[in-house]
């Protein structure tokens, strides 16, 4: 990769059966990578996506919104000394930009806005600060050794099936960022198809029988991005374990800088 990373990270998304079953793709994206600061300060940026099941461009949303704002980051972090100035006035900047750039792309198109719905999960750690966002469902799930922490629980409307997304009016209402200054060692980003195995909805809560035999085995890897891992990852959400509690897209991401 061409410089030291001590973060360990995987990455991966397969279409639901449902999707399958009417010869849709995934409508999930998800990218994460380390950034450096002029310090040499590693930040680990890692963003999905979820495009809304009835949106005609659905997929093409979810990866334009991860590409753009993972774009964003790498380059404020490039031209900073620490992630100590990312303000979160700034990450909603970037939010509202790329929203306003779907809407162009809709305009220039001649097609709904809602055509690009879509949710979004954000995460930036440093090594002191870290700084999350999200709109609509899915989770950001965060660890320091001693437990997992879901940064925000998954929005939903009125009904079980329903949440809110970038493209909305008043996405602005359902925009959840927070600054935290600590810095994770471990990182799980997770879209809505995998949050009745992955959560814990009773008590609000991750569930670690999930997380816990993934970390173990990508603590092992050498740092940075493990191909095998993602490989191994896509299969185990395409299992029929997993098949058979949720037919829903499924995309998760994970990250680490524990070892052994």
């Amino acid at each position: 990769m061409g410089r030291s990373v001590k973060w360990r990270f995987i990455n991966s998304g397969v279409a639901g059966t449902s999707h399958r079953a009417t010869n849709l793709p995934c409508q999930d994206s998800c990218f994460v990578d380390v950034v450096s600061t002029q310090s040499a300060e590693e930040v680990l940026v890692g963003v999905a996506s979820d495009g809304a099941g009835s949106a005609a461009k659905a997929e093409i949303s979810s990866e334009l919104v991860c590409t753009a704002l993972f774009i964003k980051a790498e380059t404020w972090l490039k031209a900073q000394t620490s992630i100590k100035d990312l303000t979160l006035e700034i990450v909603q900047d970037w939010i509202r930009e790329v929203r306003t750039n779907l809407e162009h792309k809709a305009k220039e198109e001649s097609i709904p806005f809602r055509d690009y719905s879509s949710t979004v999960l954000l995460a930036i750690i440093g090594d002191t600060e870290s700084v999350f966002a999200q709109i609509g469902d899915g989770a950001i799930v965060i660890s320091d050794e001693e437990q997992y922490v879901v940064v925000f629980w998954p929005e939903n409307g009125a009904y079980a099936n329903m949440t809110y997304f970038l493209t909305d009016e008043d996405f602005e209402a359902h925009l959840q960022i927070k600054r935290i200054s600590t810095s994770p060692l471990e990182l799980a980003i997770l879209t809505d198809g995998l949050q009745l195995v992955a959560l814990k909805y009773d008590t609000k809560t991750a569930y670690p029988p999930f997380f816990n035999p993934m970390f173990r085995r990508l603590r092992n890897e050498p740092p940075g991005m493990s191909h095998n891992l993602c490989d191994a990852l896509a299969i185990f959400l395409d299992s029929p374990a997993l098949n058979e509690r949720t037919d829903d897209d499924k995309t998760l991401l994970l990250a680490s800088r524990r070892s052994g």
